[in-house]
């Protein structure tokens, strides 16, 4: 999601000099992240000064980071009613709306912002990601580069360029451009780069660089075992050696809080087109929702968020003993990022693993009917995003799976669906565990 924009040291606004320093010390407060204590002091003085952009923004961005979200999209909306190119409060309206998955809304307000302020960093980014979303990865990696020219050591852009080359498949720009950033999981992405380009000279080069600096993440796990077997050489795999091993498939029901009403309810709001879907190239004859649907302020996902939160910790508690290093490096904080796929008659999920992830879910709300076969099931495999198999063999096997089963996995697994022939939808609800940076 796009990040938010406050201002500091603010005055005027038809305000007098005790006015100023009063809203100046509630940015202060704000700054150390003090958001509960601060709503109704926001609240007061929007009264008092309604016109004033910064209260609005800093009240309604109290709301989101303890996240409020649609509380923020209203005090957002109200304010933008009376001042309609306010290219602060549209930038971050826009990230509201991102981040539930109204992709084109966040697109309006972007452009909205960037007409208005042309050089405005935040909205040129975030607008990229929009872009990225929605499938338009050319008009993406336009924002991105003026970021660049705006800034030509910012991380995140720099980042966000390469990225997209990546998903371009330029994948030799994408390695020079990874080069200049130190941002995130890029050395890992530049990794995967190397290996597609066929470079193992250079790829073991960098693999060893990277597992020496101690850095752990899903997609070196995930290129690790496809290159030890691809190279026929042990690569020392830091985030987990046997991916395989810790494929678990749990039962929830009724009585753990999934009912069938909650489950109803969710698969409503997928198909009320109150949101875009997200581009998917691997997904056929399917929808896949966009945004983080556990941004949503309704009971029904707030209830599933917490039947999921005490699986992941049994799925955790389960494993403590064992010694791979997605186990041992359990992140002390994260968060569930979740979305909804149904898919319909002959369509299937391509095999991909989720490189933001640490475990990886899927929880079932319906299994098409299966005649004996595995039809409609999920399978698991070390091979998979058209990495070069050089006719190698890669383990992998097919998971049974029904209606409320829940498959957990280590992020850095393939995993893809098998194709089904019925006139009943498959629908799952996957999520990630994402550690907090």
């Amino acid at each position: 999601m796009g990040k938010s924009i406050f201002h500091r040291n603010v005055s005027g606004f038809g305000m007098d000099n005790n006015e100023t320093k009063r809203l100046n010390g509630l940015i202060k407060h704000f700054e150390k992240g003090r958001f509960a204590e601060l709503i109704p002091l926001f609240e007061e003085f929007v009264k008092t000064h309604p016109a004033n952009a910064t209260g609005w923004n800093l009240l309604a961005l109290s709301h989101k980071n303890l996240g409020n979200i649609e509380k923020a999209r209203t005090l957002f909306e109200k304010f933008l009613q009376n001042d309609p190119n306010h290219p602060v409060l549209l930038s971050n309206l826009g990230n509201v709306y991102r981040s539930i998955g109204r992709l084109q809304d966040s697109v309006t307000c972007y452009k909205k912002a960037i007409k208005k302020d042309p050089n405005m960093f935040n909205a040129i980014e975030a607008l990229g990601m929009s872009y990225t979303d929605l499938g338009d990865l050319e008009k993406a990696l336009s924002c991105y580069k003026r970021n660049t020219e705006l800034d030509k050591t910012h991380q995140l852009a720099r980042y966000n360029v390469a990225n997209t080359y990546r998903k371009l498949k330029r994948y030799e720009e994408a390695v020079e451009e990874f080069e200049l950033t130190n941002y995130k999981n890029g050395e890992s992405h530049q990794l995967e780069c190397l290996y597609l380009l066929g470079d193992e000279k250079r790829f073991k080069e960098k693999y060893l660089k990277i597992e020496n600096s101690g850095k752990l993440d899903s997609l070196i796990g995930c290129l690790g075992s496809h290159a030890a077997i691809r190279y026929q050489t042990p690569f020392k795999n830091p985030f987990c050696s046997n991916a395989m091993d810790y494929v678990l498939v749990d039962k929830i029901t009724a009585e753990d809080g999934l009912t069938q009403e909650l489950m109803d309810k969710i698969i409503e709001h997928h198909k009320g087109n109150l949101n875009d879907y997200l581009s998917q190239s691997l997904l056929k004859n399917g929808k896949q929702s966009s945004g983080n649907l556990f941004l949503l302020e309704y009971d029904f996902i707030k209830a599933l968020e917490q039947i999921l939160i005490v699986k992941v910790e049994a799925y955790r508690q389960k494993f403590q003993t064992n010694d791979e290093g997605f186990i041992k490096n359990w992140p002390d904080k994260y968060f569930l990022y979740g979305w909804l796929v149904s898919i319909e008659n002959g369509g299937n999920l391509d095999p991909h693993i989720h490189k933001e992830g640490w475990v990886s879910g899927s929880l079932y709300f319906n299994v098409p009917k299966k005649d004996g076969s595995d039809d409609g099931n999920i399978a698991v495999s070390l091979n998979g995003a058209n990495y070069p198999k050089d006719n190698k063999d890669y383990p992998g096997k097919v998971v049974e799976i029904n209606k409320r089963d829940l498959c957990m996995f280590p992020s850095s697994l393939f995993h893809y669906t098998i194709p089904f022939e019925s006139e009943e939808e498959r629908i799952s609800f996957a999520f990630d565990v994402i550690p907090t940076q």
